[in-house]
């Protein structure tokens, strides 16, 4: 499989070597590709004799099936990318032909496997690469010269049949290993030794070398300014709010070498058993790596529920999760962890844990299977995996391996790599376990945090009513504030200094927009009544005016988060009804970063809020009364 540079996206090239089979395959395709033609009402074209094909489509797309002797030559795309790839073919030579460029010739052989080949399939990225050059963009340029990405030639996939089931071999190309991929799988050793911590009992364990330095500044440079910004932004307020550094704290100190362990997947899913989880990795400071999890578990509000014990002089920390049992009496499932010789492990059965820490220290057995696979794993190797045996069908090795062509992925078995993959899942699992509901309690947080701003705003503006510190219309009653004038941050309209002190902390937000300030995951308006009938967050935003009279009385103030990840529901206080929220998931909702509620988004069709239940509002979104003021 390959793609093409052309001017319409792409080009798929598909070769297949049907052998003995050939003749059989030729009597299914013709009408297969008569009948497609009809049904997308494209125009059918046979080749001439002696060669035996076609042509079918449209102005648009193109697709051409071609013979020669017993393999097929299939290749779909845009008609203009189709006819330059063909009349390019024909100037091909053995020596220069898709098949026998680096991707194709370098990829692993499921043969070495001892496996009869089945499947290959291949995708060539050097023209992809090649158009992003030609198209001169310096942004784009720069990228790739710093991320190494063209050094990724392509990918192969090798499929064969073993006696014990399927064998794989997957190829990721780039023979220089200067590319992001490669450093963040090579970039540092994997430490064998972490494989003596695993319980003996489990049936599959994973052990692969991950080096998280470089993965925040690659991501930036992969990413368009804005949005390089927002992430930015994001891990500083992470930051802010729970104590940890992702960049620093986490992935810069969280490895190189990380394991993986789980029980019977096929007992889990066929029997309902409870899935059992052993995780393990390094970490370069114990200290530090202890103050993250303690951060992480006080963020998802679950600290008060953790317990410690001392467990063969180690410090041991547990923590319920998930749903009681449907037992009458059946203990909850638990998570236990510890930090112990610069490794930090977690498993749901405290046994599993004393049994780890004894293998950890050199005293307790060596889980077998996966003694076994490290045997059989090169001194370059980046991931060693074991699957047990289920049946007739016998245990299965993965190896991860840095070879001249690029990086390799192999099993003898196919469900060696399906553990592999399935332990990858399970590492989200097991994220998700061991920092109990924390991006939820981070959410839960910042929408309490955005109500208890609103409610703030509220007294804040009668205190300015009050002071009347604007006075517009000089009739001795005082106006409303916009946001800014509130936090001090501006002068006071009509004025040339700044409400001192403020009602609103100084600091409290970081300025995005005239009028919009954000902080704690959400952003920040107050609108007041113009002239034109509408509320607005700043005078200068006003097409007639400040309604002075009607700011003596009205305001409204909003909060939507800054992102889906900050926070869900969206909140609305108004000087005629309280404090109001939707659950942000209307066809015309879904507000967050600068798509921000109209000022009136919470009315209902006859012009103002409800005040009882729920009710759809002018957005089309549902909208509830949460409380008055």
């Amino acid at each position: 499989m390959g793609a093409s540079p052309t001017d319409l996206p792409w080009v798929v090239t598909a070769v297949y070597d049907a052998g003995e089979q050939a003749d059989q395959l030729a009597t299914v395709l013709a009408p297969l590709c008569a009948s497609l033609a009809q049904r997308a009402q494209w125009k059918l074209v046979e080749k001439p004799e002696p060669a035996w094909g076609c042509e079918a489509g449209n102005e648009r797309l193109l697709l051409d099936l071609d013979r020669r002797g017993d393999v097929f030559l299939l290749r779909f795309g845009g008609r203009a990318a189709v006819v330059r790839e063909l009349a390019l073919a024909r100037k091909r030579s053995e020596s220069n032909s898709f098949a026998s460029t680096r991707v194709a010739s370098g990829a692993a052989s499921v043969e070495s496997l001892g496996a009869e080949p089945g499947l290959e399939m291949h995708v060539q990225l050097t023209p992809l690469w090649d158009a992003l050059r030609e198209g001169g963009n310096r942004a784009d340029q720069r990228v790739l010269q710093r991320t190494g990405l063209p050094q990724i030639l392509g990918g192969s996939l090798a499929v064969g049949r073993t006696a014990g089931g399927l064998a794989e071999a997957l190829t990721l190309h780039s023979p220089s290993g200067v590319d992001l991929l490669t450093h963040v799988f090579t970039g540092q050793p994997m430490d064998r030794a972490l494989a003596r911590c695993v319980p003996a009992r489990f049936d599959n364990a994973t052990i692969f070398a991950f080096d998280g330095t470089r993965v925040i500044p690659d991501l930036c440079l992969l990413m368009p300014a804005p949005i390089q910004s927002e992430l930015v932004r994001g891990l500083s307020s992470l930051r802010t709010e729970t104590g940890v550094d992702l960049e620093r704290d986490v992935l810069g100190n969280f490895g190189p070498s990380v394991l993986f362990a789980t029980s019977s997947l096929q007992e889990c899913l066929s029997q309902a058993a409870p899935l059992e989880i052993f995780v393990a990795c390094q970490v370069g400071d114990g200290g530090r790596a202890q103050r993250t999890l303690n951060a992480m578990l006080v963020a998802s509000g679950r600290s008060a529920e953790a317990r410690e014990t001392l467990v063969d002089g180690t410090r041991v920390y547990s923590i319920s999760f998930g749903e009681a049992a449907a037992t009458p009496g059946a203990p909850r499932p638990q998570l236990h962890w510890c930090i112990l010789d610069s490794v930090v492990m977690a498993t749901t059965s405290l046994d599993d844990l004393r049994s780890a820490m004894r293998g950890l220290r050199g005293k307790g057995e060596v889980h077998a299977g996966l003694k076994h696979a490290l045997e059989q794993a090169d001194e370059d190797c980046f991931l060693v995996s074991f699957t047990a045996a289920d049946g007739p069908v016998g245990a299965g090795i993965g190896l991860g391996r840095r070879t001249e062509a690029g990086l390799e992925v192999s099993s003898s078995d196919g469900r060696a790599m399906q553990s592999t993959v399935m332990t990858s899942f399970v590492a989200g699992v097991v994220s998700s376990i061991a920092i109990p509901k924390l991006l939820v309690a981070r959410m839960e947080a910042n929408e309490r945090a955005a109500m208890a701003t609103l409610r703030y705003f509220c007294s804040a503006q009668a205190m300015a009513q009050v002071g009347a510190h604007v006075d517009s219309d000089r009739d001795g009653e005082g106006e409303c504030l916009f946001l800014p004038e509130l936090c001090g941050a501006e002068p006071l309209r009509g004025q040339a200094v700044p409400l001192r002190p403020p009602l609103v902390e100084t600091s409290f937000f970081e300025w995005v927009a005239p009028g919009v300030g954000r902080k704690h995951g959400y952003h920040y308006r107050v609108d007041l009544p113009g002239k034109d009938g509408r509320r607005w967050p700043a005078l200068a935003d006003m097409r007639l005016g400040l309604d002075s009279e009607a700011a003596e009385i009205e305001f409204s103030a909003c909060a939507w988060p800054m992102a889906p990840s900050t926070g869900r529901a969206v909140y609305v206080v108004d000087s005629e009804g309280g404090l109001f929220s939707t659950d942000n998931r209307g066809e015309r909702q879904a507000y967050s970063a600068t798509r921000a509620p109209a000022f009136d988004a919470h009315w209902a069709a006859e012009g103002a809020p409800v005040e009882d239940g729920e009710y759809l509002g002018r957005d089309g979104g549902r909208w509830t009364r949460v409380s008055q003021y």
